[in-house]
């Protein structure tokens, strides 16, 4: 949910597992005067300092903080660069490819058929098919609506002063949109359930193999959430395919199964791949979101004012979420701050001059977002929340590369990332029009920034009614 291929950013972006699966024949030459530490380990390069940092996120902000804007280190025998400001953001912003050795470890999950694995013609082909469908965010404002209604159904029928778990309550809302919007509600409640819980438990494998641990048995008695998680896609699909009820461009599913183009293998693994994005960046972004609300009571009644005063009925268009400027604003620095994909990476075929440097050809590049998004450079007190770094006044003084969350290169943005902002924003618009959120008090809100930015551990906040006036929004008794 915000944003697919935020996959580029997210879902993909973030497999720090890649890590111990990078093995290649050649080493290639250092480029000279880049800067950057030491080889720490003969074998595994500066994997060990990685390992102690944490994750790649926590690593590059590290070797940022010490050496400057642009860093080179050794990840075993790769050699990789990474360029941390919005001006060598603006320079590499042509490229297209993606460098698969970063991101080997997510062949486990989607196979090498993936279109985060497709570079060249075929990647750019997919890309803009699958960003057609779900750029056209005005057609699932009414059923992005019927299930945040349903979101607001549940919650209302709790007892008051209920304890609700913040993400699992938004990764249960992510996963039913992203079933009934892009893939025709092929999965029953039951499966959504199940695929949500088998991708936290590959996820916490994943990070946790980055820092040497390992998850050997899960919930339930499983022992492979991958085989679990590929089982109900394809499950899925076989629904789809066998219902007869293909249609072009009716539903993204549709365009995958009725793409001539495409292997049975490829379908699968976008259908896959998709998925997990539409669900993960979004159940996160809404969790940062209304924990950032809740915990800025001031920001959450400013915005709540701009919703009563705008809204004119029960029913929200998409003429009126683009005309709601706090709310997009509140948006934005959720997405800022919350961080959600923490980076990207693009290569070059060729040697290339970058911040005045020479890159070796072939050498892979990391685009730090989150840490750029984090920087005082760019935004003033940036660890503190605040919707009015993207007044239309603070926008126009910064540089417009410094907020970049999807990714930029080389027009290789998240493809569903409209899809996720419209869906983030009338998610919050019809949930913070409805209840009041406060945060259940002692708690520790810390961030980890592993595939998306997530809290460490669960977020709870209680709900109440605003006034007597928004009754009318509630379910009749």
């Amino acid at each position: 949910m915000i944003s697919f291929a935020v996959l580029a950013v997210t879902i993909i972006s973030g497999l720090l597992g890649f890590l111990f699966y990078v093995f290649l024949n050649n080493k290639t030459p250092r480029a000279s005067k880049i800067p950057g530490p030491p080889i720490a380990d003969k074998a595994e390069g500066n994997v060990p300092e990685l390992r102690e940092a944490g994750t790649i996120h926590d690593y590059l902000s590290e070797l940022h903080d010490e050496y400057g804007p642009i860093v080179g280190f050794y990840l075993r025998d790769l050699y990789v660069v990474s360029i941390g400001s919005a001006e060598l953001f603006e320079e590499h912003a042509q490229l297209f490819d993606r460098p698969k050795a970063l991101f080997q470890k997510f062949e486990e999950i989607a196979t090498p058929s993936t279109i985060q694995f497709q570079n060249g013609e075929e990647g750019r082909r997919r890309h803009a098919l699958y960003a057609r469908y779900f750029n056209g965010t005005a057609k699932f404002v009414s059923e992005l609506s019927e299930g945040v209604q349903d979101t607001i159904n549940s919650i209302s029928a709790l007892p008051a002063n209920e304890y609700i778990p913040l993400r699992k309550s938004m990764f249960i809302l992510s996963s039913a949109n992203i079933s009934k919007t892009a893939y025709a509600s092929v999965f029953t409640k039951a499966e959504l359930a199940e695929l949500v819980e088998c991708y936290d438990l590959w996820d916490a494998r994943v990070e946790n193999e980055l820092i040497g641990e390992s998850v050997e048995v899960i919930k339930g008695g499983k022992t492979d959430p991958v085989k679990r998680i590929q089982g109900l896609v394809k499950t899925g699909l076989s629904r789809r395919q066998s219902s007869g009820d293909i249609a072009e461009d009716k539903r993204f599913i549709d365009i995958l199964l009725g793409d001539p183009e495409l292997s049975s293998e490829a379908k699968f693994a976008d259908a896959l791949t998709m998925f997990i994005g539409g669900l993960h960046t979004t159940a996160n972004l809404l969790t940062w979101a209304l924990y950032f609300l809740a915990d800025h009571p001031e920001i959450q009644e400013r915005l709540h004012e701009e919703l009563d005063s705008k809204l004119k009925s029960k029913d929200i268009t998409k003429s009126e979420l683009d005309s709601l400027t706090y709310l997009n604003q509140v948006v934005n620095e959720s997405l800022r701050l919350g961080g959600v994909g923490t980076f990207a990476a693009r290569y070059s075929e060729e040697p290339l001059l970058l911040g005045g440097y020479t890159i070796p050809a072939g050498t892979p590049v990391f685009h730090p977002v989150v840490y750029v998004m984090h920087s005082e450079k760019y935004f003033p007190d940036a660890d503190c929340f605040n919707p009015e770094n993207f007044s239309k006044e603070n926008v126009k003084k910064r540089h417009p590369f410094a907020f970049k969350p999807f990714g930029f290169a080389g027009g290789r943005q998240c493809v569903g990332n409209r899809f996720a902002l419209e869906e983030t924003a009338l998610a919050l618009a019809m949930l913070i029009r409805t209840f009041r959120f406060e945060m259940v008090p002692d708690q520790t809100v810390e961030p980890f920034f592993g595939f998306v930015t997530r809290p460490v551990e669960e977020i709870w906040v209680t709900v109440s009614k605003w006034t007597e006036t928004e009754e009318s929004l509630l379910p009749s008794e």
